[in-house]
């Protein structure tokens, strides 16, 4: 269910379908408000600029954020300048497009080698419910040791889901209100910032580590 969500809610995003997504949200919610949901359309036409894979600093996504990472240390967007990011959101207990993802960023800090010392992967939970910087420790320990896990208030999240023009729904059902599991329909594409904090590319829904390898040794030469 998770994942057909996702890939309607990314077929939303390139379709630029704003109103639709706000009303899909209203009506997944399950009535906490401790969960962060952003509704912010993507900017007009990014789509296509993306998809081109420019080399340009491209303005609509991304900006100042103030988190915790899965050491307990708080993290500003600041912390990363210098070097390029590449920003997931997604949660723990996620069993399909996240993990894949994670994966594949693994796999592509591999194939990166010595130029991977000019990355952080940086996975942004949706869930600050359950996810602390404990569960989030935990959980990436199973992925490439470069990523950083970063969690906080509600408030902090939903201000990075909006500088990020991400989109996030609860999905949850009455089995999960009865184990305590959350479930999200969330923005699952990859952000790639540059080392200025500006916004360089996006991937798409599950791409491989060979796409994400080949297309960040592309702004690193021209860096």
């Amino acid at each position: 269910m998770i994942a057909r969500f996702v890939a309607l809610a990314a077929v939303a995003m390139v379709l630029v379908a704003p109103a639709a997504w706000a009303h899909g949200v209203k009506q997944q919610q399950s009535g906490r408000p401790d969960a962060p949901v952003a509704v912010v359309p993507p900017p007009e036409a990014a789509a296509g600029k993306i998809e081109k894979g420019g080399l340009g600093s491209l303005p609509g996504f991304g900006g100042p954020f103030e988190l915790v990472d899965h050491h307990g240390v708080r993290r500003t967007d600041k912390d990363f300048r210098g070097r390029f990011m590449l920003v997931m959101f997604g949660f723990t207990e996620c069993v399909d497009v996240c993990p894949v993802e994670l994966s594949a960023i693994s796999g592509a800090m591999d194939l990166l080698g010595k130029d991977a010392e000019h990355l952080t992967p940086v996975f942004v939970t949706v869930d600050p419910q359950a996810d602390t910087p404990a569960r989030l420790k935990e959980h990436l320990a199973n992925f490439h040791p470069a990523i950083v896990g970063l969690t906080g208030t509600p408030e902090q999240l939903n201000a990075t889901l909006n500088a990020y023009r991400a989109q996030v729904a609860r999905l949850n059902d009455r089995s999960d209100q009865a184990t305590g599991k959350n479930k999200f329909g969330h923005t699952s594409f990859l952000y790639l910032m540059g080392p200025d904090g500006g916004f360089r590319s996006l991937f798409l829904v599950n791409p491989s580590a060979d796409d994400i390898a080949a297309r960040v040794r592309k702004y690193l030469a021209a860096s």
